[in-house]
């Protein structure tokens, strides 16, 4: 589930590793804060800071807390298929051990916006861009979402032909299917600005 890791208050939010790259995603970056100045991007992976190799999500938490406010670290991307280097100025990570608690053990939510669904193995959140949806930031590598290409940052905007804004959306319209019996909903996905529709089967709760 996403984190947010303070490069400046509140300013990246990384989900989980990825199946391909086993790094830290930058899912969502907050445009005034530090992390933007710097250049750090969506879909960004975390490769590493200061040349210290980031395993996941909680591998970052814990080595971004390591660092005293203002700190500049140097840190590895991918992006575009290639590595990059940027600097960020570190702001203000959270202060009490409840709170780095929560970034280092994956927690569900982020101020209530983020929602895993485990019928789909996806993780939600509301979609940032103007066109509205529901954001993927999470994807089960196991799942039938992971097998037919679905991936995080794609983008939902139907879920058996119904509109959805929000991640409640997508859990009403699928505990829907699942009142009618159904073993399957097809879902308007977009990717990489490209839309398309993908049928995915209901785990068995």
């Amino acid at each position: 589930m996403p984190n947010t890791i303070s490069f400046g208050d509140r300013s990246v939010t990384s989900s989980r590793s990825n199946a391909r790259l086993s790094r830290s995603l930058v899912s969502e970056v907050t445009a005034s804060g530090p992390a933007a100045g710097a250049g750090l991007k969506v879909q960004d992976a975390i490769l590493a800071v200061n040349d210290d190799t980031i395993a996941d999500s909680r591998d970052l938490a814990r080595k971004i807390a390591g660092f005293a406010p203002d700190t500049v670290v140097d840190v590895k991307i991918w992006r575009s298929n290639q590595e990059q280097n940027v600097k960020v100025t570190l702001g203000r990570f959270p202060g009490t051990s409840e709170e780095i608690a929560k970034l280092e053990s994956g927690d569900k939510s982020r101020d209530g916006e983020t929602m895993e669904l485990d019928q789909l193995g996806l993780t939600l959140a509301p979609a940032r861009s103007g066109k509205g949806g529901v954001a993927i930031t999470e994807v089960d590598p196991s799942s039938d979402a992971a097998e037919k290409g679905i991936k995080p940052g794609d983008v939902i905007f139907e879920v058996s032909g119904e509109s959805v804004a929000n991640p409640d959306d997508v859990i009403a319209r699928v505990k829907k299917a699942n009142d009618l019996g159904r073993k399957a909903v097809m879902l308007r996905v977009e990717t990489s600005g490209q839309e398309r529709f993908v049928p995915l089967q209901l785990k068995k709760g």
